[in-house]
């Protein structure tokens, strides 16, 4: 009963019956569809909640298609940097087999933050890909990349910045260029749902909710853990 995943799959069954930006009556007095929430998992799952007709199944399929996707992501990741096969399989393990992954996905049900891990992992095998050679046409793959991280969760997408930063830094004026102007194309591309989620942050006060204040307790359930995330990376680095 404590998970979000139910929600996500009435956002998908609404968007099949009131479409787009659609008045959904039947919630909270009504609400306007992906007014406050990013619509990439709805966009990703539609299809196969059209191919089966059924919310948990679909469910379920695309849940099990973004693992076999990310294996693929960690896998051209691995060869990318010419990793063995038990160190590409450790690799996905690590990331997808933790126990923080594990709880926030399977049990929690955050499929969007699966779908925006997968697309981030896709985006940083680009990165890795392009770091110490030239662009070649491939760098396309940027665009729709980042335009679907965009419309899929916040902080997958801020936490890109960092790499796309990196990758910005070492290239020559004129990748930098050809770099700023994909960037600035999947901000376009995004564009028809961003401008007014920004809008709409404002007018509903999310910005207000302060869904990190968590970060500064350190007592009770969440001593433990916030000593971890100060802790731990810090020794990873």
């Amino acid at each position: 009963f404590i998970n979000d995943g139910t929600s996500y799959m009435a956002m998908l069954y609404f968007f099949d019956v009131y479409g787009f930006f659609g008045h959904v009556p039947l919630w909270y007095n009504g609400f306007i569809l992906f007014k406050s929430y990013a619509p990439g998992w709805i966009f990703y799952a539609y299809p196969f909640y059209k191919i089966t007709g059924n919310i948990l199944f679909s469910t379920y399929l695309s849940t099990l298609f973004l693992y076999a996707l990310g294996f693929f992501a960690v896998f051209l990741i691995g060869h990318i940097l010419h990793l063995s096969r038990i160190k590409i399989v450790a690799l996905f393990l690590l990331i997808f087999g933790n126990a923080m992954l594990i709880g926030s996905v399977l049990k929690q049900g955050r499929y969007p933050e699966l779908l925006a891990l997968v697309l981030f992992l896709f985006i940083l095998a680009l990165l890795l890909k392009y770091k110490d050679s030239s662009f070649t046409w491939p760098v396309i793959f940027i665009v729709p990349l980042i335009t679907f991280l965009i419309l899929t969760h916040q902080a997958e997408t801020l936490l890109l910045g960092f790499p796309l930063l990196g990758l910005f830094l070492v290239k020559s004026l004129r990748e930098k260029f050809i770099l700023a102007i994909l960037f600035l194309i999947s901000l376009a591309l995004s564009s028809f749902w961003l401008f007014p989620f920004f809008k709409g942050a404002q007018e509903l006060g999310t910005l207000e909710l302060g869904f990190g204040k968590w970060i500064t307790y350190f007592y009770g359930g969440f001593l433990a853990s916030n000593i971890l995330l100060i802790v731990l990376p810090l020794a990873l680095f």
